[in-house]
């Protein structure tokens, strides 16, 4: 592999807060993207919350299914669940996401020792959680059954 990586994503989109827009990536399918109904927009598509939390559980099972083949690592199944949680400080008049808690469920693992330690290791670095500032609170289980 070699550093730095790039990764580029497009989106445009036509006036209006009820109108929906394509975001995507190269020749892969768009996905449809709105404002969110909180702030009045149409609902019913992707927001930019909804993106912010699904690239960091996205980040964390891409490294830890490569940790724990590269490990012999074998599990059943990886269930992340995440809450972000928005907020505004009206002291300064500031939207922003001060935390998101990460719900890990790993089932059944072969060696339920190296699975946590490959765990920890995704948690201190997966690069998307590391390049953000807001607080993530990550919530470990593991499951034998």
């Amino acid at each position: 592999m070699k550093f730095p990586i790039t990764f580029e994503v497009y989106a445009k989109s036509k006036p209006g807060m009820s109108s929906y827009w394509d975001s995507k990536v190269k020749d892969l399918p768009a996905i449809k993207t709105c404002i969110p109904t909180d702030f009045f927009g149409p609902g019913k598509a992707y927001t930019a919350e909804d993106l912010f939390a699904l690239a960091i559980i996205d980040c964390f099972i891409s490294m830890f299914k490569y940790k724990t083949e590269k490990r012999g690592v074998v599990f059943k199944e990886i269930d992340i669940r995440a809450t972000a949680i928005l907020d505004n400080d009206e002291t300064i008049n500031k939207t922003w996401i001060p935390e998101i808690n990460v719900y890990i469920k790993i089932l059944n693992p072969s060696d339920e020792i190296k699975a946590k330690e490959i765990i920890d290791f995704c948690v201190e670095n997966c690069p998307i959680s590391n390049s953000i500032k807001t607080a993530k609170i990550f919530h470990i289980e593991i499951e034998n059954t």
